[in-house]
């Protein structure tokens, strides 16, 4: 073989090697995306960067044992942010999330404090020193930067340093298209230090020091005369000059150190005269005196307190931001139309108003016996009983009928693949069998408030919970790792004087996309 063929062979298979080495790398890059699949959401591309995931601290880094703070995930940025998740990483040994009350808790609606953006998922671990939290729209997005969450630790042991970090790999954030726009992951390192000594401060006494002039004496002069005349002359004239020189030691002035105090949000509350029912102050409806409304910490411990008067409402009250509820006691001789309670968040600058819908109540006669109509039950009794009912109508009550007293609504809806992510559902779009729902009222059910409803759709992705108490409700859907919402995934919904409420749940799945082996063969 000639020098210029081999030169030519070996060429050849350097190409052939290169594109082997190439080949390989894709296939190893495909395996490695497929494998992280579940972390982190297969999107479309978008440029990466946009949102930092932040680990912030409003008092600061540096705590001293027993003390009980709040750690702030972050998403900063200037980007449209639909979700997101975080996985923030602690040392057991040192730190631990606890309530509001300073106890170790894994209950998420105790440890955490949630953001603006709708949690979907969270979980604490405080054996393996872990949080999980994930939150996001399925409809529109919010402009970063913005709070994820806040967790509530307690320092437990001095450290000159014990890092919070947040995991690679399962901490992201999307756009509301769907496309990741994480950026850097910036972590945050806790100094725990011992309480200080309280050591007595030496005061020094101020003493005056006094300087005296000392004092002149007087010398007689005494000249003798022929006529013996003796007259003596004074020619000096004693002067006392005391003059007190008194020199204070200044005491030291401590300087004051500025500490950050979170501005209180204003919840403004009042109750009006809603004459036609419809929950909506038009107008015409005027504002009701004597409603008696309370507002709560998450604890249910009464903060402030309002008395109507139907005149100076609404009645603004200045507090710091965080969860409260509002509750209504109707003013003599009406009923609520609406939700006689609220549960808030209420933000830092912010502004919340709250009115309370009530009609004047009437006495009605409920006969012996009344027939059912829709879910709205009937109460056999011996002898008319006095009802103090709203003078509301359901729609559903034909008018020779007397008005049945509302005890139980439904709700109800399906649960379908979105193909085309519109957020409805198209003729065509399969049903979702197997998913978990749930209905709980919006005050946490760990306080003793209110049931918690839990059901499955059916193989036509159908769910129903009846018999339910009105009131205020979050309706969520399970998640599922191979699938992303279309719509929220959870949701709140008054239960009324209605008979059903109908709310449907759109996922779509993610295409897998799979890459086959390319060979090459050496001619």
């Amino acid at each position: 073989m000639s020098e210029t063929q081999t030169w030519k062979h070996n060429e050849r298979r350097r190409v052939v090697k290169h594109h082997h080495r190439i080949m390989i790398a894709i296939a190893m890059l495909v395996v490695f995306s497929l494998a992280l699949g579940s972390a982190a959401p297969a999107f479309g591309a978008a440029p990466a960067g946009a949102v930092n995931v932040a680990v912030r601290s409003a008092s600061g880094f540096t705590k001293i044992t027993g003390n009980v703070f709040l750690i702030e995930v972050r998403l900063e940025g200037a980007e449209q942010v639909g979700g997101a998740d975080a996985w923030l990483d602690f040392d057991p040994t040192y730190l631990v999330v606890v309530d509001s009350s300073g106890n170790p808790t894994t209950n998420p609606d105790a440890g955490l404090v949630n953001g603006p953006m709708p949690r979907i998922s969270a979980n604490i671990d405080n054996a393996s020193g872990l949080i999980k939290y994930g939150a996001g729209y399925t409809q529109g997005s919010a402009a970063a930067p913005f709070t994820l969450f806040q967790a509530r630790f307690k320092a437990l042991a001095t450290t000159g340093g014990t890092p919070l970090t947040l995991v690679a790999n399962k901490t992201f954030v999307i756009d509301a298209g769907g496309n990741v726009v994480t950026g850097s992951l910036i972590n945050g390192t806790v100094v725990i230090v011992s309480p200080p000594t309280n050591t007595p401060t030496f005061t020094p006494t101020r003493t005056p020091t006094i300087t005296q002039t000392p004092t002149s004496t007087p010398t007689p002069t005494i000249t003798l005369t022929p006529t013996v005349t003796r007259t003596p002359t004074q020619t000096s004239t004693p002067t006392i000059t005391p003059t007190p020189s008194i020199t204070l030691t200044p005491t030291r002035t401590p300087t004051p150190t500025n500490t950050s105090t979170p501005y209180p949000g204003a919840l403004c509350v009042s109750a009006f005269d809603d004459a036609n029912g419809n929950v909506v102050r038009d107008p015409s409806e005027g504002l009701l005196a004597n409603a008696v409304i309370t507002v709560k910490d998450l604890a249910l411990a009464s903060v402030a307190q309002h008395t109507t008067d139907g005149i100076h409402e609404p009645k603004c009250f200045a507090l710091p931001p965080g969860g409260y509820y509002v509750e209504e006691r109707d003013p003599p001789g009406y009923a609520s139309t609406g939700p006689n309670w609220f549960g808030i968040w209420l933000p830092s600058h912010g502004a919340f108003d709250i009115a309370f819908a009530d009609q004047v109540a009437t006495v009605t006669t409920t006969p012996t016996a009344t027939p059912t109509i829709g879910l709205y039950t009937s109460t056999p009794t011996a002898t008319p009983t006095a009802t103090r009912t709203a003078t509301v109508t359901p729609a559903s009550t034909p008018s020779a009928t007397p008005t049945p007293t509302p005890t139980r609504a439904a709700v109800e809806g399906e649960v379908w693949q979105d193909l085309d992510r519109d957020g409805q559902r198209d003729p065509g779009e399969p049903p979702l069998a197997g998913l978990g729902v749930t209905l709980r009222p919006a005050v946490a059910a760990s306080l003793g408030i209110g049931e918690t409803y839990e059901t499955t759709t059916d193989a036509q992705g159908r769910y129903r919970f009846a018999q339910v108490s009105p009131g205020l409700y979050l309706l969520g859907v399970q998640t599922h790792g191979g699938l992303w919402p279309t719509t929220e995934a959870a949701v709140n919904v008054y239960i009324g004087a209605t008979v059903r409420v109908e709310v449907g749940f759109g996922f779509y799945r993610p295409p897998v996309i799979q890459f086959a082996p390319l060979l090459l063969k050496d001619r």
